[in-house]
């Protein structure tokens, strides 16, 4: 079955697909907040599954996704919430046409809060605002909202309905990519063509950035052993830059202490003569060697090697 990508991960909890047993599709009407699933690397509705698979969900304690986990039976990942330190909008009052709707943006500090936010409506006749922020005017007037954070913080604002004129525009914010947290960067070996990085950029544990939408990757210095150089540039919602360095190393088949082109017992001796000081190794040699990838090379080395050499294991 081939799915869709999202545009992004959102606002709600995720889970992560585990296996791919059947799973009663009721479980997720238990789990409001639990509105996609990943599989592999693919953000997909937990609604389109027929047979829904059994899911890792990644939650915050006393949340219906961490409820929904624990009666249900799941595993389930926690991560830290961000709390907020305020919350405002972009606007102290907002005017809207009669039948319309319009979708508000909370502005939290940080920007990379968790938070999610509760309103208090002063006349629902005026307006009524659903669980995604979404406002719909639905009689003329002006009514008074308060918006309160999970972490208890506070604003308020008005909106004002109107038959005709003009309204106000309500845009999502950018918002500063540094405080991302970035992951999956990885050293890379030396082949003579550019480098480059399979990065995941979370802005916060519950929102990944969709690379080539939200943010572009560019290089400096990315072909030659060394270090390598890789910028991630905001985009769309997103703006400034983080740069993170990289190793471009020398291939080296790993084992092949002696560099004959063989795996084998002639490699671990070599080995156990670096690590009785009796022979002197270059920086291919050490990395070739260090086949438990402890970052030492040592006798645990060749004890590898003899076993691979022996047709005990079949790799490192």
């Amino acid at each position: 079955m081939r799915y869709r990508r999202q545009r992004r991960v959102g606002d709600n909890q995720i889970g992560t697909i585990i296996s791919r047993n059947d799973y009663s599709n009721t479980a997720f009407a238990e789990c409001p907040d639990l509105t996609k699933v990943n599989v592999g690397q693919v953000t997909i509705p937990t609604d389109i599954f027929l047979n829904s698979p059994k899911v890792n969900t990644q939650c915050m304690t006393d949340t219906s996704a961490y409820n929904c986990a624990v009666n249900n039976g799941h595993s389930y990942t926690l991560y830290d919430k961000i709390s907020s330190t305020s919350v405002k909008f972009a606007h102290d009052s907002y005017t809207m046409l009669q039948g319309t709707t319009m979708k508000l943006y909370p502005i939290f500090a940080p920007e990379n809060s968790t938070d999610k936010v509760s309103w208090i409506i002063g006349n629902k006749n005026i307006v009524d605002i659903d669980e995604q922020n979404v406002v719909t005017a639905k009689s003329n007037g002006l009514v008074t909202v308060r918006c309160t954070t999970d972490s208890g913080k506070t604003c308020t604002f008005s909106i004002e309905v109107v038959a005709s004129g003009d309204v106000t525009v309500e845009t999502e914010p950018v918002k500063d990519i540094t405080l991302s947290t970035i992951t999956n960067l990885q050293d890379a070996d030396y082949t003579g063509a550019q480098t480059s990085q399979k990065l995941k950029v979370m802005f916060n544990p519950c929102t990944e950035l969709v690379p080539r939408l939200d943010d572009e990757l560019s290089y400096a210095n990315n072909i030659d052993i060394g270090t390598a150089t890789v910028t991630i540039t905001g985009k769309g919602n997103y703006k400034g830059t983080i740069t993170k360095n990289y190793k471009i190393k020398e291939a080296v088949t790993y084992g092949d202490v002696n560099g004959d082109g063989n795996i084998d017992i002639a490699d671990a001796l070599k080995i156990y003569q670096y690590d009785a000081q009796l022979v002197e190794f270059d920086s291919k040699e050490i990395m070739a060697g260090d086949v438990n990838k402890d970052g030492e090379t040592n006798i645990a080395d060749a004890i590898v090697i003899s076993q691979y050499d022996a047709g005990l294991i079949s790799g490192f």
